[in-house]
This record gives structure tokens, C-alpha cells and sequence, in this order.
């Protein structure tokens, strides 16, 4: 029994520490993950995030710790719910959300999952000849009839809503006809960064449509300052470049001789002379 006990106390002290000494640390469920597929996660992931899997009241228990020397972060404590394990990492937690999205992968059903969103079949044909593949199709509430030789889906269809069970016996067919409705990984419950537990809604942010708008944002801030006269770094060559363009076709508008408008005022009147002449009968000469 004090075998066990120690044991106990060991495995906390090792999570204390990871706790302790990396910036980051994280929640992420494990539920679902063969033990194969979370061993290829770990060796894929080594060198950048750290996953440690154990249970959740010895997680519990280096956590409040943990929480001793770094307050807040036993706040991940409600995040860990169900099968879990804890991910340390120098990446932020933004980072480490888009590296957990990362593992996840297209996985079948067993049966009795809850759909994470609608199972679709979509109407058309398929590759499977007239056979008893018509009837299991059927008996699973796939529209299947056969056509010019072959199994099609007459329509489309929603063979599980978003939140219900997988049937098992719906869940062997879906395979068949490459539909995986699970998506297999670490998924990211909660991470925790310098006092501030963030959520997953929070961390999973659309980085093209962010920097989008930062660059809108910023063209826009550029524009105002320019038209406000403001001078900094940045706006103070485009606007000397639009007093110098300013100024100068001010200068030939009023006819003021330079080295640099003498041509465009010369080439200005030229023009206005060929205008006048042309008014005039005959004025128009070899000299003109």
C-alpha cells in the first residue's frame, strides 16, 4: 500500500514540475485515441509540445500545486472532464491550439458516438454493382435503388443530426462509401498563460481573415493620416511626393519658369496657339 501511495506522489511531483517550469500548459481530451494513433501524436509532436496522460485526480492534485507557485492555474481543473491528458509547451496558447487542430484526423465510427456535426449522404452513384449491398444500404435508411446496372443514392439524405448517437450498424456501412464522421485528436480543452486560463473559443482564431483585417486596418490608418496631414515614418515621403506633384503643377498652371517646368508651360502654349490658329481661316502656315 505505501508502494502505491508513493507511486502516487511521485507522478505528482513529475507533473508538479512540467507544470511549474514550462510557460504553457494545457488540457486536451483524449477520448476516442487508440493508444497506437496517440503514440504517433506524441513522437509527431516531441520537440514542441510535451504530453503527459494520467489520471485526472493525480491531475487534479498537481494542479493545485502547482497553482502554490502560479496562480490561476488550477483553473484548468474545469476543463478537465473525462478522459484527458496535459500538453506543456514555450509555444503560446494560440500556437499550441492550431498544433492539437493539427492532429486530428478522419476517423470511422464504432457505434454509439455522439455525431459531431450532420452525417450527409449525397445523391448520386456509387462503385457498388446490384447486391445484397442494396439491402444493408436500405436497412441503414440510405435512399439506394439501382439504375443502368448500379447502386445510386436516389437523393440526399441526413442519416444522424449533429449531437445524436451513431448507429452501430449504420456506423459499419458509412465506411463503405467514404464518409468518416469522427475527427480523431488531441482536442483542446483549456491552456494556461501567465495568470489567464484561455478557452478554446477564444484560441481558435481564422489567422488569413485576422491578418486581413489588420491590413485593412492599417491601409485605412495610412489613408486618414495622409489626409490629415499627419507626419510620421510612414506617411511623411508620400506626402512630400503629393506637395512636390502639388507644387509643380501649380507652377505651370501660373506660367512660373523653372529648369523643370519651362517645357510642359512652352508645350502648354504651343498647344493653345494651335488651338487659336485652327480658329482662324488660313492662319495655320508651314511656320506653325
Amino acid at each position: 500500500m505505501a508502494h502505491v501511495i508513493k507511486w502516487k506522489m511521485d507522478r505528482v511531483e513529475e507533473l508538479t514540475d512540467a507544470m511549474t517550469s514550462s510557460p504553457v500548459v494545457g488540457i486536451v481530451d483524449i477520448h476516442g485515441i487508440p493508444a497506437k494513433q496517440l503514440s504517433k501524436m506524441r513522437a509527431r509532436l516531441r520537440g514542441r509540445v510535451g504530453l503527459l496522460v494520467t489520471k485526472r485526480t493525480l491531475i487534479d492534485m498537481a494542479l493545485d500545486k502547482a497553482a502554490e507557485s502560479r496562480p490561476g492555474i488550477d483553473g484548468l481543473k474545469e476543463a478537465a472532464e473525462g478522459q484527458v491528458g496535459l500538453v506543456f509547451t514555450e509555444e503560446n496558447p494560440f500556437k499550441l491550439f492550431k498544433l492539437m487542430e493539427r492532429t486530428k484526423t478522419a476517423s470511422p465510427a464504432k457505434g454509439g458516438e455522439e455525431a459531431p456535426n450532420d452525417i450527409v449522404i449525397k445523391a448520386g452513384d456509387t462503385a457498388f454493382k446490384p447486391g445484397p449491398v442494396i439491402r444493408e444500404f436500405q436497412n441503414v435508411g440510405i435512399p439506394a435503388a439501382i439504375e443502368r446496372g448500379k447502386v445510386v443514392i436516389k437523393k440526399d439524405a441526413v442519416l444522424v443530426k449533429a449531437g445524436e448517437p451513431i448507429p452501430k450498424d449504420l456506423a459499419s456501412v458509412l465506411p463503405r462509401l467514404d464518409i468518416l464522421p469522427l475527427m480523431l485528436g488531441l482536442d483542446l480543452q483549456a491552456a494556461y498563460e501567465d495568470g489567464i486560463v484561455y478557452q478554446p473559443d477564444v484560441l481558435d482564431v481564422d489567422t488569413d481573415a485576422l491578418m486581413g483585417q489588420m491590413s485593412a486596418g492599417a491601409a485605412a490608418a495610412f489613408n486618414l493620416a495622409v489626409y490629415a496631414r499627419i507626419f510620421n515614418q510612414a506617411t511623411i515621403m508620400p506626402m512630400l511626393a503629393e506637395g512636390k506633384t502639388f507644387a509643380f503643377n501649380l507652377a505651370v498652371e501660373t506660367d512660373i519658369m523653372t529648369p523643370e517646368t519651362v517645357e510642359p508651360i512652352l508645350a502648354r502654349a504651343n498647344a493653345k496657339a494651335m488651338a487659336l490658329a485652327s480658329q482662324i481661316p488660313d492662319a495655320l502656315t508651314d511656320e506653325l
